[in-house]
C-alpha cells in the first residue's frame, strides 16, 4: 500500500521515469508510507480530448495520478499527500500544464493481499 496509477498522454511515454521519480518522492515526502510499500505503474493514452484540444496539440497533454490507499485516514492527510505528489510531480514534468491527483480511499475491511516469502 499504497497503489499509484499514473495516466497519461502517450506524448510525453518517453519521460515516464521522471513521472514515477515525482510520484514516488511526494508520497515518501508526506510521511504516510513507508519505502518499500508504495507500488507505482503507468498506462499511456493515445486518444483522449481536454476540452476542445486536439490530440498532439501541447495544452492537450495531461498527467493524472490515482493513489488507492487503505480507508483511516484523515482529510488533512489525503490533502496533505495529494499536494506533495502535485507539487513533486510538477518539479519532474514542469512542462506539462495539466497535471491532477486523486486520492482514493480502499475499503479496509475488504481489501486482501497475498506476500510470498520468496
Amino acid at each position: 500500500m499504497p497503489h499509484c496509477v499514473i495516466e497519461y498522454s502517450k506524448e510525453i511515454q518517453s519521460h515516464v521515469g521522471y513521472m514515477f521519480k515525482g510520484a514516488f518522492s511526494g508520497m515518501l515526502a508526506s510521511n504516510l508510507f513507508v519505502e518499500d510499500d508504495i507500488k507505482i505503474r503507468a498506462t499511456a493514452f493515445d486518444y483522449y480530448q481536454i476540452g476542445n484540444k486536439a490530440i498532439n496539440d501541447s495544452n492537450a497533454i495531461f498527467i493524472h495520478i490515482r493513489i488507492s490507499i487503505l480507508s483511516g485516514r484523515s482529510v488533512k492527510q489525503k490533502k496533505y499527500l495529494s499536494h506533495a505528489v502535485l507539487s513533486s510531480i510538477s518539479i519532474e514534468m514542469g512542462d506539462v500544464e495539466n497535471i491532477s491527483v486523486e486520492i482514493v480511499d480502499m475499503d479496509s475491511a475488504s481489501y486482501a493481499k497475498r506476500i510470498s516469502d520468496c
